[in-house]
């Protein structure tokens, strides 16, 4: 029982004593920040802490993972000293040469291998190659390895030396310790090569690390794999933030502390430098800012950053700018309470691609918005909001008195109209139709009303008297004969004008029966 008890206090012990190690530890990863400007967050190897890791690039459709051996190049320069975390070839078995040329030398300004790092490792969009820096270094002689004047000569990909690799505690490569220096591809321990020509009066030798750490020579054809390093350059970064779900907050939000050690990086992009912003119109804590130029795309945003004293301590996307349409317009931004830029608060405004874990976002330049002589007005009220006539989102924040249009828009467009029905099938014949009855005849129409005796006409007036008329010469005496002939014409004429008196009356007396009866 006593043994038990014993060995128990010692369990107990050996935990208190680790306890604030571990404490320690997690208090010093808490007070780096979740965003950070460049790459001031990110430091180079420590002996308690480890390797920080970022992740930059792709290559074999994966992310390159790199460890950050130094936060000072290979030449002193600030920046960040990277060194691939795997190994690269060709090839299954590797596929890598130093030089594999007829009549090469282990010359590395003229090598395969510098070729290789040139021209063959795509890793990197034009965006993450403009933030390597050119290196340009001469190298000492160590161990094996001999002195080379300008052997990085601009290069931004390279292979390390000797010297950098063989016994560098600060880098993380005790020489006591070859286990640090083992590298794996696809899974297996292989050797890699170094730029260092071996130092001999042969020149088809140069230095590789073994598959199992240390420290050999090799042939310049021999086959091998391919472990490169580069020089970040600080002004080419904007922002370095956690490699899984940094960055990802709607609206201005605190920015708190990470207490992880993989990044992934925020670079600037020279294909946005025409991006601009203008302030328009402050109303309590909210800025109705107008921009153009910007990239849009599903993964573009408009975002904000309150910056005070080299600390981000805001940070937010404020605008999805999905549609092509949206490369100009407006935005609001609601300043955090209690900014103060007497206190030396700055608000910058900047178009962004957000590309999600392990990949590298890409930003235009941050630009300031000038809060010079705003202040908020006191007593801001509850915020407001309503849809204008033109179909987008206004706030306001003095009761209504001012509002301030947030680019959004309340509903979406039409949607687009339906295809034409089909044509309806044709209709049955009706059945013919039946012979009417013949109708009957009408009656007769009755006799007409007699029409009424016209009133008499008026007398003429009397004609004037003829002239008289001349007298006639006298006539011959006629024979005996001639009076008998004259009087039988003249009976004649009384004759017929008697019968034509008779005719009239008679026609007369007719039209007068016709009328009575």
């Amino acid at each position: 029982m006593k043994k038990r008890f014993w060995s128990i206090m010692l369990v107990l012990v050996m935990l208190l004593g680790v306890l604030p190690t571990v404490t320690v530890f997690a208090d010093e990863r808490a007070g780096r920040r979740e965003i950070s400007l460049g790459i001031s967050g990110i430091d180079g190897y420590d002996s308690e802490k480890g390797y920080n890791y970022i992740y930059f690039g792709n290559m074999n459709e994966a992310p390159v993972k790199w460890r950050g051996l130094d936060d000072k190049t290979n030449t002193g320069e600030d920046g960040l000293f990277l060194l691939s975390e795997i190994l690269f070839g060709r090839t299954k078995a590797g596929g890598i040469f130093f030089n594999g040329n007829p009549g090469a030398t282990n010359d590395w300004q003229t090598s395969s291998a510098r070729y290789w790092c040139v021209n063959e490792f795509k890793a990197f969009t034009d965006a993450e190659y403009a933030a390597i820096m050119e290196t340009y270094k001469s190298d000492r002689a160590y161990l094996g390895g001999s002195a080379v004047e300008n052997i990085l000569n601009g290069d931004k990909i390279f292979f390390l030396s000797a010297e950098e690799i063989y016994n560098r505690p600060e880098y993380g490569f005790p020489m006591a310790d070859p286990s640090a220096k083992v590298a794996y591809y696809n899974g297996e321990a292989r050797a890699w090569l170094l730029r260092s020509p071996f130092a001999s009066d042969e020149d088809d030798y140069v230095i590789l690390i073994g598959f199992d750490g240390k420290l050999a020579r090799t042939s310049i054809n021999s086959n091998r794999t391919a472990r490169p390093a580069f020089n970040l350059a600080p002004e080419g970064v904007l922002f370095s933030s956690p490699a899984v779900g940094g960055k990802t907050t709607f609206g201005l939000t605190a920015v708190g502390s990470y207490g992880g050690n993989e990044y992934k990086l925020t670079v600037s992009d020279a294909s946005r430098n025409a991006f601009a912003v203008i302030p328009d119109v402050r109303v309590g804590n909210v800025i109705r800012v107008g921009y153009n130029n910007a990239q849009t795309g599903d993964n573009e945003y408009l975002s904000a950053a309150v910056i005070n004293d080299g600390k981000v301590t805001y940070y937010g996307r404020i605008k999805n700018l999905k549609d092509a349409g949206q490369s100009d317009g407006y935005t609001a931004v609601t300043l955090p309470d209690g900014f103060d830029p007497e206190s030396g608060d700055r608000l910058y405004i900047f178009n962004e691609q957000c590309n999600g874990d392990y990949a590298t976002d890409y930003s235009s330049r941050m630009c300031e918005i000038s809060l010079s002589g705003s202040e908020p007005e006191p007593g801001s009220k509850t915020p407001q909001l309503k849809i204008g006539e033109d179909n987008f989102w206004y706030v306001s924040y003095d009761g209504g008195l001012t509002w301030i249009s947030l680019g959004v828009k309340a509903t979406g467009a039409d949607g687009k109209d339906g295809a034409d029905g089909k044509d309806g099938a044709d209709g049955k014949d009706g059945a013919d139709g039946k012979d009417g009855a013949d109708g009957k005849d009408g009656a007769d129409g009755k006799d007409g009303v007699d029409g009424k005796d016209g009133a008499d006409g008026k007398d003429g007036a009397d004609g004037k008297d003829g002239v008289d008329g001349k007298d006639g010469i006298n006539g011959k005496d006629g024979t005996g004969e001639g009076d008998g002939g004259r009087l039988t014409t003249v009976i004649a004429i009384i004759v017929a004008a008697l019968a034509l008196e008779v005719n009239l009356v008679l026609i007369l007396y007719s039209l007068l029966k016709k009328k009575k009866g």
